[in-house]
């Protein structure tokens, strides 16, 4: 590339280059006061005609628009012109002397609150000027916001309609999920500056804060922060909470909201400052007019009193359920609603932190009665969904995430949770569509991806299954239990060494994990290892001596080592503390078998099938003991049943090995 751009901007130093854009530091060489400029080279993705002239009348329209701002707001970087050189863009903006506040916050520098109150009202008054001129920025975050070394007033640069003129739309910590999805609205910039205020108060990074792995509650997704930093106070927590609440419904609408509270620290309404007027001495008339003006008094001003009182508990409560203070919200919440019997919003909050004391009935309730005075609010469906999937009412959920997914269906955890519970109930190619769609919407979401891996396990496609499990540890890698999932995969594919690994990583990030220490126990029987398979087995035991599974495992391993008598009290006693589990039959059926005691393992296997009917193993086991037990025409039937139960499940060798059964039983031609 020529050092002279445009025959008149000589590039002086390469800011930044990424795969969207490079960024340069130039001067005007017709210029003799030599000024400094920014100029942006944008690459155009698509080099469609129709395209690239869609792109040129988005740009002149945003160049032009910021450049009508600029003049009589000097808190905007100044746009001067832009051209086109090889199907690429090239924008002139204004070069602003100073520092980016990126700086001084999110690089673990804890700012004092009365700056960043400073911090967010300046911003705020920016976003209230071009937000009333109908512009978003779409990209506000540190490195756009500069301290001019002129007069040290904050500066936006870097507006994003530029880079949505060439169609690029970039994923930033700092950008609400409505923006992710193309629908940017002006709360959007308000959500990019609650992140920022939350970066400076606690030193987190935005990855931190509201990345894909950073902390959220289970059911609202909603951002957990005050955690970080306990001496901000609750009326500016209040604040921010609102700014960054995930559905752009429930946030602060304008930057002019946001500056009334902020400016207003204490946020009292006219309810608290009213003063009742002074007594006066008056005859009874005087008494029965005023008795008149109270009731209409009362009907103009009572009812919206208490609306906004409400709101005011609502906040607080909302604020508790944040600090994971769930009885503390439910009762603000229910004060809420006695000020206001019609609040929704409330019922559905309460109803959420009913759900995380376990008090399922409430929360169920709460969220009916919500869905009731607002049967538009997705999010009253998504909740009582999880509630009724919670008690294994899984046709309800269904019912209720559909209707979520009905009204607002880029909604990627109603797609998720619906995936779920179909699941659930075996309809596994719908729930396939479900994480599909979820993943479509949210292609970092891991929890889908993880999922659709273990249906694909369940199916029998384990090579499939295991690329699965390798998209959702990328996008989560401290997860455990995504190891420990990926681990059963590969286990059963006789992956052993792969297998041991995930088990070991799993113990490693949680080192109280049960079922991980018995996997790579079982790992090590198989591979020969019996003091280590042993060593796990007993940790397992010393971490949970209820579990039935450790049982099971140990039963196994002591009936690989001929301990028959030592494996059936094993089964015995994971039977004991299971009597539904299915497996624990089967196994100490298979000890009985060892033993010669073919009656009792018939017996065992047909208790596996009754309590579970689809148990291919089962089926082939009590085919083997009828076989040799010369009942030939019963194990036919259990091998068919076998063999189309493995099937299903895509076992292939093992529905190959109860093809062979049947072929040797039945009388060849």
């Amino acid at each position: 590339m020529s050092q002279l751009l445009n025959a008149r901007y000589q590039i002086l130093q390469l800011l930044s280059a990424n795969a969207v854009c490079e960024s340069y530091l130039a001067a005007d060489v017709t210029d003799s006061n030599s000024l400094y400029y920014i100029v942006k080279k944008l690459f155009l993705r698509s080099q469609d005609e129709q395209v690239l002239n869609h792109a040129r009348i988005l740009l002149e329209s945003e160049i032009e628009t910021l450049q009508e701002l600029a003049q009589t707001q000097e808190q905007i970087q100044e746009l001067f012109t832009y051209w086109e050189e090889n199907r690429d863009f090239y924008v002139v903006q204004e070069y602003i002397p100073g520092n980016p506040l990126s700086l001084e916050i999110g690089k673990g520098k804890i700012l004092q609150e009365k700056a960043v109150i400073s911090i967010v009202s300046e911003i705020l008054k920016i976003l209230e000027f071009i937000h009333h001129h109908g512009v978003i920025h779409q990209n506000l975050k540190p490195t756009n916001i500069i301290q001019s070394h002129l007069d040290g007033q904050l500066v936006l640069v870097d507006f994003g309609g530029i880079r949505k003129a060439i169609h690029h739309i970039g994923r930033s910590e700092y950008m609400p999920i409505e923006q992710l999805h193309g629908k940017t609205r002006f709360n959007s910039d308000i959500y990019a500056l609650g992140i920022i205020a939350i970066a400076a108060l606690t030193g987190k990074s935005a990855k931190e804060i509201a990345g894909i792995n950073s902390p959220k509650h289970f059911l609202t997704g909603e951002i957990i922060w005050q955690h970080y930093n306990r001496k901000v106070s609750a009326n500016l927590a209040r604040i921010i909470n609102k700014m960054v609440r995930l559905d752009y419904r429930h946030r602060y609408q304008s930057a002019s909201e946001v500056l009334k509270d902020i400016q207003s620290p204490q946020n009292k309404s006219f309810f608290w400052n009213f003063q009742p007027p002074e007594k006066v001495n008056i005859v009874l008339l005087s008494g029965i007019i005023s008795f008149i003006l109270v009731g209409i008094f009362s009907w103009f001003l009572v009812a919206p009193r208490d609306i906004e009182h409400a709101k005011i508990i609502y906040e607080q409560g909302a604020d508790k359920y944040q600090q994971a203070n769930y009885q503390g919200a439910i009762e603000s919440l229910t004060q809420a609603i006695k000020l206001n019997p019609d609040y929704a919003q409330a019922y559905n909050q309460r109803g959420d932190a009913f759900y995380r004391l376990e008090n399922y009935e409430k929360a169920q309730s709460d969220s009916s009665e919500a869905i009731r005075l607002n049967p538009k609010d997705a999010n009253a469906y998504y909740d009582r969904g999880f509630t009724l999937y919670t008690l294994s009412n899984y046709n309800g959920a269904i019912a209720d995430f559909s209707q979520a997914i009905a009204i607002d269906s880029t909604n990627a955890d109603a797609y998720y949770a619906r995936g779920l519970a179909r699941s659930q109930i075996k309809e596994k190619q719908g729930a396939i569509e479900d994480f599909n769609q979820a993943i479509a919407i949210n292609s970092d979401y891991a929890a889908a991806y993880l999922e659709r891996a273990k249906i694909f396990r369940r199916q029998g496609k384990k090579l499939e299954a295991i690329k699965e499990f390798d998209e959702a540890i990328a996008l989560k890698p401290d997860n455990p239990e995504y190891y420990y999932e990926r681990g059963l995969a590969n286990f059963q594919i006789n992956q052993r060494q792969s297998a041991k690994k995930d088990f070991s990583k799993t113990i490693e990030l949680d080192s109280k994990h049960v079922k991980a220490y018995l996997m790579r126990g079982d790992v090590y029987s198989e591979s020969g290892d019996t003091q280590k398979a042993y060593t796990d087995y007993n940790q397992a035991f010393l971490l949970d001596d209820k579990f039935p599974d450790t049982y099971i495992h140990w039963g196994n391993f002591r009936l690989r080592n001929n301990d028959i008598e030592a494996a059936i009290k094993d089964f015995q006693k994971a039977i004991q503390l299971d009597p539904k589990d299915p497996s624990a039959y089967n196994y100490r059926g298979n000890a009985y078998l060892a033993k010669g005691l073919y009656q009792n393992a018939v017996n065992d296997y047909t208790k596996a099938i009754e309590l579970n009917p689809n148990y291919a193993l089962a089926y082939y086991n009590r085919g083997l003991v009828r076989t040799d037990l010369g009942k030939i025409p019963d194990a036919i039937e259990d091998f068919e049943k076998a063999a189309q139960f493995f099937q299903d499940k895509g076992e292939e060798a093992s529905y190959n090995d109860a093809i062979a059964k049947l072929k040797s039983l039945r009388p060849q031609p």
